[in-house]
């Protein structure tokens, strides 16, 4: 298989160049300026481990790169309330178009009818896309450290920061938990899964631990499949989880959301 990140990427970038020639980054800003209720996904987190539960941020998306089509009769509200029902602590929707088949809409009406966090799920590479990510209603973005330079990681964190949205970065393996540990976030992602091959493996996750200080809170993400799955990452002391595919392939994603965490029942 090709790099699909850097697939990914080149059309991400045309995507943004079109945007800012429809929709000036003024309007855009303004547009996040209104966005006054935040709901604090840290916080959100922070409160389920607290209650030393394990905190789930369930995932909204029609599809995939390596997948194809997971949902044909995609309704990401009615998706995301099941979650929410079935005690998710979090909620990511894609919002990419050509490879995970969303849009900001989706996003933006889950919001709406959901009483807890949202995080977009996206490839951001411009400033432009941090003040979109607000204006569309998310209260957390995702910046994933394989499609970003030093420097740009650290704008995008910054501005991200200074305009209310919490920030979640994401690493695949040592070189860029070492870049995204320098941003001192609260939020560290492990990617199971390789965004090179698409590959899954939550030993990705439990071998990152160790350097990792223990005042952040760690997502494990992708690659989680099973109750076993769960019980490895909970016996290594992993507690949040990011989970879509297997929720997804489920006939009701709120009550496989359920069966692998029966803690929250």
């Amino acid at each position: 298989m090709t790099n699909i990140l850097t697939s990914i990427v080149e059309y991400k970038a045309s995507i943004v160049r079109a945007r800012k020639e429809t929709i000036p980054l003024s309007l855009v800003k303004e547009q996040a300026a209104e966005q006054t209720h935040m709901r604090g996904f840290v916080q959100a987190l922070e409160n389920r481990l607290t209650k030393r539960q394990p905190a789930i941020v369930a995932e909204c998306k029609k599809g995939s790169p390596s997948k194809g089509v997971i949902v044909t009769n995609y309704n990401a509200e009615t998706i995301a309330l099941e979650y929410e029902n079935a005690g998710a602590t979090c909620i990511s929707v894609l919002t990419d178009e050509k490879f995970f088949h969303g849009g900001d809409r989706d996003l933006s009406s889950v919001k709406k009818i959901i009483n807890i966090p949202v995080l977009r799920k996206d490839f951001i590479i411009d400033t432009y896309q941090v003040y979109e990510t607000k204006a569309i209603g998310a209260d957390c973005i995702l910046l994933i450290a394989a499609c970003l330079s030093d420097k740009l990681l650290d704008e995008l964190f910054q501005v991200s920061t200074e305009i209310g949205l919490d920030v979640l970065v994401e690493v695949h393996d040592r070189t860029e938990l070492e870049r995204a540990l320098r941003l001192r976030g609260p939020l560290i992602g492990i990617n199971n899964r390789n965004l090179k091959l698409f590959e899954t493996n939550i030993n990705n996750t439990i071998g990152l631990l160790k350097d990792i200080p223990e005042d952040r809170i760690v997502i494990s993400e992708s690659g989680i499949s099973s109750r076993e799955d769960v019980e490895v990452l909970l016996a290594n002391d992993v507690n949040c989880f990011l989970i879509g595919e297997t929720f997804l392939r489920a006939e009701n994603p709120g009550d496989k959301l359920k069966d692998l965490f029966p803690e929250l029942n």
